[in-house]
């Protein structure tokens, strides 16, 4: 009768052997409920600096040769497979720049957003020139750390051949 009993014990136990500690569906950094990787938020405020080249030539050292870039503060708006950019700033040594590129092609991953916008065709005026925007493309981690590159030409039917290129690095805030 005592082995009986033992077998039943033993047999009313097994399941519990079975049993699992701990949470198969836990939240962390890079997963949610579902194991779908989460994507970092870039959407913010950014303080950074920022350089303008115009044919080559570095803009802030042509107007004072001691400055080379100038602070800058901008606003990303990141959506689900774009982003779009916003400078409304006033720069060192220009006065004020405004530049708004709505739209840009971009992917995001655990680690980065990454702004990959070419063939854009975005007519603007940066620094008083009446350009075409080319592509804005960078990375933005998920520190925080932004560097971004934006390339312009002249607009078709100018007589000036401008380029104007725009390097960004910033943090966000």
């Amino acid at each position: 009768m005592k082995k009986n009993l033992l077998y039943l014990f033993l047999f009313m136990a097994m399941p519990l052997a079975f049993v699992a500690c701990g949470d198969d569906n836990k939240d962390d950094d890079n997963t949610t409920n579902n194991g779908i990787t989460n994507t970092i938020n870039a959407t913010g405020e950014y303080a950074g600096d920022i350089v303008i080249l115009v044919n080559g030539q570095n803009f802030f050292e042509a107007m004072n040769p001691e400055t080379s870039s100038s602070p800058v503060e901008f606003t990303l708006n990141q959506q689900e497979n774009t982003t779009s950019l916003a400078i409304n700033d006033s720069l060192l040594v220009i006065g004020a720049l405004s530049l708004n590129v709505d739209n840009v092609p971009s992917t995001a991953d655990s680690e980065k957003l990454t702004i990959n916008g070419t063939d854009l065709n975005m007519e603007q005026n940066i620094i008083g020139l009446d350009v075409v925007i080319n592509s804005v493309t960078g990375t933005v981690t998920k520190a925080g750390a932004a560097d971004l590159a934006i390339e312009a030409g002249a607009l078709i039917g100018t007589p000036a051949e401008q380029t104007v290129n725009i390097e960004i690095s910033a943090q966000k805030k």
